[in-house]
């Protein structure tokens, strides 16, 4: 009786040894997050609770310097700023127009193509004249692109940004140029800031947590649970390889790519996405995402260029700027060009 005491005692200490181990390396991986891309950077990237703190750590002391090009917008969490003028922002050169597209001096065309989509349709680190839509416009001889790209945002806030703006411009073509991570982003209600979050009811999606509160209410209101934050890490490793919550997730971004695909149908609009998946990671972090989106696309008939496929791992990892973690000018350039083969290929755009 005493030796199984005993032994039932050494257990529960290893548990709670392991426990705490799992809490200090959530803390230093929180730390160092941002600046080491690592696996569990990967990962604590799903977790709200990461990007409160970072939101609120930064806000407190002002060094968020994405908020000198954002502003608040209580459907889709936050937006470009529109007319900003040569804005300096990391580096590069922000302009926008009263819409808050990005770029500057656009000609007046009736042939229009749309880029929706995160930091790497915005141009993360780049110019306004060095993105994959500006770069893209060159290729033709009066084309207009219109550059709606927001860094952060899920499929969902792109989605939400297509239906308030794809009416005032009849385009020919809709592209979105997405990442693995946009998937994680639709089932998160904060981000790099508060953010609405589409629900799964009665077979239907339906939009939460809008109007989106507003900073002042979330530095007021939005309390950290410590024990909620250190259940993250192992909550999001299920996540992460679909052990748990695949088929609600991928159900609700079924929807929202049917939501799209109808948007651009009512336009007559043809409908693209380019899908960047990160060729950096090993097998052994790779989640369900990349075999989701291309199976979905093609069950969808949905067109897609599917990058490492076009230039290849070693290749696509050549393109990415080691200071942004998003691509150079001459990678935006290189993906620009093979999307105008493409669409001229297919006679989409002459």
């Amino acid at each position: 009786m005493i030796t199984q005491l005993v032994e039932i005692t050494q257990g529960f200490f290893i548990i709670l040894i392991l426990f705490f181990l799992i809490k200090i390396l959530y803390f230093v991986m929180i730390k160092i997050y941002g600046k080491t891309k690592s696996f569990l950077g990967v990962i604590i990237e799903g977790s709200e609770y990461y990007w409160i703190w970072r939101w609120k750590k930064f806000h407190n002391t002002k060094k968020l310097d994405y908020e000198k090009i954002d502003e608040y917008n209580f459907e889709r969490g936050w937006t470009l700023i529109p007319n900003l003028k040569n804005k300096l922002h990391y580096a590069a050169v922000i302009n926008s127009d009263k819409d808050g597209s990005r770029g500057k001096n656009k000609i007046n065309s009736n042939k229009k193509v749309l880029f929706y989509g995160d930091s790497f349709c915005f141009g993360e680190g780049v110019d306004d004249e060095e993105t994959i839509p500006a770069f893209f416009e060159k290729k033709f001889k009066n084309i207009k692109s219109i550059n709606y790209g927001v860094h952060g945002y899920g499929i969902d806030q792109q989605y939400l940004f297509l239906k308030d703006t794809i009416s005032k411009h009849n385009p020919n073509l809709t592209c979105f140029i997405i990442v693995d991570n946009d998937f994680r982003r639709n089932f998160m209600d904060f981000r790099d800031y508060a953010k609405p979050k589409f629900i799964l009811k009665d077979g239907k999606i339906v939009l939460t947590n809008t109007p989106v509160p507003k900073p002042e209410d979330i530095l007021k209101n939005k309390k950290l649970s410590l024990l909620k934050l250190l259940l993250e890490f192992p909550k999001h490793f299920l996540i992460y390889y679909g052990i748990i919550e695949k088929r609600e997730r991928t159900n609700i971004s079924n929807l929202i790519l049917d939501k799209i695909k109808e948007e651009t149908k009512k336009q007559n609009s043809e409908l693209i996405f380019i899908y960047i998946n990160d060729a950096r990671r090993n097998w052994w972090y790779k989640s369900y995402i990349d075999s989701y989106f291309i199976k979905t696309f093609k069950r969808k008939n949905i067109r897609y260029l599917y990058l490492e496929e076009i230039f290849g791992k070693k290749k696509l990892n050549s393109l990415f700027d080691t200071l942004s973690g998003h691509f150079s000018a001459e990678g935006n350039k290189l993906i620009a060009e093979k999307l105008a083969e493409y669409i001229k290929s297919e006679g989409i755009i002459k």
